[in-house]
């Protein structure tokens, strides 16, 4: 299905130079001692003087477990990046962030974005669902599934949290989770602008303004980006594939005393794209073609001929109020946040001019979450955290309407429904940290989860009604044995639980819901400092993965529905190394080798083409074979190197991503081949360090790789990714 047309040798030499600096550096592991760094702000220099003197890149403080640790001392799997990385390697969206993390694999369904970590992903598409790697902005939770998708532009930095997060950030956080921490408004007057300009006529600009008075500081961050569109309507004689959004976030921060801090956040995101439906056949294979058999086909990856669909319209207002209050040996934290969602859209599932089936979605939805906690603060061997989560959703669809045409007689079918759900839950945690020795410490906790689902229906054509409720129940523990010889080696042993609440499709006339999902992980880590320029850490994991809940399309009405999988098993290796061998390189590469099976799949609904054009529905035992969306193995590499030229700064940048065969289906019929990406991006700044011009590519060899594949028995339906781009991008800075 995908051409490679990236050169092997750069890639092999690429791997093979970050393999033997690990390999080089494995004896000194144990060997190294220094200095315990202390825990600091992440608004100040993260790392302690004495260390930073020796080391050649800078400490990275996260709050991954809700408090300031560094990140070589967290007993987690966890990818930090803060601002600076990412802009330099080119990550620009939480979709990206793929090519920079171990087991992140960021995909979508049609219009749905589908993130899995460590083979686990959310696979619904429905209102009311909700993904099992969230993404949380500043601690608040993004229930809806486009708002995984986030554009990065006043961001302080992004940590990727690998595995269930079962107890403090556990609501359907089975997979892991993405937590995004924007920058703190400063009352020091500082202003950052880029624009840019690439390939397929993008443009993009960014602002980010800060600024205060008397306790008070406030900012203001903008984003907006347009482009004509990658893929070519044969059939309309015009360019789809393209992307408008606009985004604006504003914090305000008030210091109400000394040990009391309010913040207050407001955001408005609006996106028109599309590319979820400029979609193709596979390998032209469509049920419009027994309709007619001279319809006509698009000629290669970037072309479609869908007379009958639409672009993709989502919107997201949201809102949100954290407080901080210091209390005598602890602190009392609270944050509340609101979100309302629209979606619309119009999709064709046969991908010709042919009207064979159409579908039209508008959803909506709206949420309220609190999350008040306290966090120890005194000193002493033993620390905690306890906690209670409020959250309350209302969602589903305005009227789902789909046109189906009969093979047999020919003549067009309505179905139609209007559905919704609400979603009432309350979860208690507690988690509690025992130092046994200075070397030896034990985590222990747990969460327990009580979620209500009331759920509506109403079939549009015969006007019959369904109504039905459910309430699950659930208490999911962790613990970690850590060990910490000293500051340069981290072992520890994991074993954590998390679970995905159940739901009723909202789209689906029935009132038998999806049971819950329930995800055990068993982790070995080992993070290390061999030597003061290098981090090499590793993993090892073992996942029972039970009631896997399945995303399908009914056959016949082309209705997304979902469906649980009796169990899985997923075991995995991950790597991450991070060196600055050298004054102004810095290195970064990653290794995921993961197996995934279902170990008990024996209903599983699939699709199988005809030969005639189209698919057959059929039932096979899908045992033994893989988990949909899950590459056997990635690896990532990327560099920076900075050198001065011309009384400035200029920096040389790029990153490599090499994905292994995945499956897009039960039946492993669907295949993507393995592929190849390169980014790369050259830039000067100026003496005054204020302005910047950088010139950059993206899939600068020109890979043709899917974005997604929909089967179903209409077609196969294919969208590739963006092919190479080219562009140049101007910023300025004052502070």
């Amino acid at each position: 299905m995908n051409r490679s047309k990236a050169p092997a040798g750069a890639f092999r030499l690429a791997l093979l130079s970050s393999a033997m600096i690990s390999l080089s550096a494995l004896p000194a592991i144990a060997q190294e001692t220094a200095a315990q760094p202390a825990i600091i702000d992440d608004t100040e220099s993260v790392a302690e003087p004495a260390i930073e003197e020796e080391r050649r890149f800078t400490e990275i403080v996260v709050t991954a477990e809700r408090r300031e640790a560094r990140l070589q001392d967290v007993p987690a799997s966890v990818t930090a990046l803060s601002a600076d990385s990412l802009e330099i390697s080119g990550i620009g969206s939480t979709k990206e962030l793929t090519q920079v993390t171990p087991g992140l694999y960021f995909t979508q369904s049609s219009y749905s974005p589908q993130p899995t970590i460590r083979g686990i992903g959310t696979r619904g598409v429905t209102a009311g669902d909700e993904s099992v790697v969230p993404v949380y902005i500043d601690g608040v939770y993004q229930p809806v599934l486009s708002s995984t998708v986030m554009n990065f532009n006043n961001i302080q930095r992004v940590e990727v949290l690998r595995g269930p997060q079962g107890a403090l950030l556990g609501r359907n956080a089975t997979g892991g989770a993405i937590n995004v921490i924007t920058k703190t408004p400063s009352l020091d007057p500082s202003a950052k602008f880029s624009a840019s300009y690439g390939s397929y006529n993008e443009i993009t600009g960014q602002a980010y303004v800060t600024g205060g008075l008397a306790g008070v500081a406030a900012d203001l961050a903008i984003y907006a980006s347009k482009d004509d569109g990658y893929i070519r309507n044969i059939a309309k004689n015009e360019d789809q594939g393209a992307l408008d959004t606009v985004s604006v976030r504003s914090k305000v921060l008030l210091d109400l005393a000394e040990n009391f801090q309010v913040t207050v956040a407001v955001g408005h995101v609006n996106t028109i794209d599309s590319t979820p439906y400029a979609t193709h056949p596979v390998d032209g294979n469509t049920v419009a073609l027994r309709f007619d058999p001279n319809a006509l086909l698009p000629n290669g990856s970037y072309e479609t001929s869908a007379l009958d669909a639409g672009a993709l319209k989502t919107r997201q207002n949201s809102g949100s109020v954290s407080a901080v209050w210091s209390g005598p040996g602890f602190d009392l934290h609270s944050i509340t946040g609101f979100q309302y969602n629209s979606l619309s859209a119009r999709a064709d599932s046969d991908g010709t001019p042919v009207i064979v089936g159409q579908q039209d979605y508008k959803n909506y939805g709206r949420s309220i979450v609190e999350d008040l906690y306290l966090i120890s603060t005194s000193d002493g061997p033993f620390s905690w955290i306890a906690g209670v989560t409020l959250y309350d959703d209302y969602a589903g669809g305005k009227g789902t309407n789909q046109v189906i045409r009969s093979l047999a007689t020919g003549n067009f079918s309505l179905v139609s429904s209007t559905g919704r759900v609400e979603t009432q839950s309350i979860a208690a945690y507690l988690q509690g940290t025992y130092a046994i020795t200075d070397q030896w410490t034990l985590t222990a906790g747990g969460r327990f989860t009580h979620d209500e689902k009331n759920f509506f229906i109403r079939n549009n054509v015969s006007s019959a009604v369904l109504n039905a409720e459910k309430t699950w129940e659930k208490f999911t523990p962790t613990a970690t044995l850590q060990y910490q010889p000293n500051p340069d080696l981290n072992i520890y042993a994991k074993a954590g639980q998390a679970f995905k609440a159940g739901i009723f499709p909202s789209t689906t006339f029935s009132t038998t819901p999806v049971n819950p999902e329930t995800v055990t992980q068993y982790e070995l880590g080992i993070k290390s400092s061999p030597t003061d320029w290098m981090r090499l850490n590793l993993a090892g994991y073992y996942t029972d993965y039970e009631d896997v809940q399945v995303s399908l399309r009914d056959p016949v009405t082309l209705v997304s529905t979902l469906e649980n999988a009796a169990s899985a098993e997923i075991s995995g290796i991950e790597a991450e190394l991070i060196a600055s061998p050298l004054e102004g390189l810095n290195i970064r590469s990653g290794l995921s080798l993961q197996d995934a099976t279902y170990v008990d799949y024996q209903n599983a609904s699939v699709t199988f083409p005809t030969g005639l054009g189209g698919a057959a529905s059929a039932t096979i035992d899908a045992s033994g074979n893989k988990l949909i969306r899950t590459p056997e193995y990635t690896i990532n590499f990327g560099f920076d190197y900075t050198l001065p030229a011309w009384s400035g700064d200029f920096t040389w940048s790029g990153n490599i991503y090499h994905s292994g065969e995945s499956f897009r289906d039960a039946a492993n019929s669907v295949r993507d081949d393995p592929y190849t990406v390169v980014n790369t991006e050259i830039s000067w700044l100026d003496p005054s360090e204020k302005y910047r011009i950088a010139l950059f590519s993206e899939n600068l060899f020109d890979e043709d790789y899917s974005l997604f594949v929909l089967p179903s028995t209409t077609a196969y339906s294919r969208v590739a990714a963006r092919p190479q781009t080219f562009g140049v991008r101007l910023s300025a800075s004052f502070d």
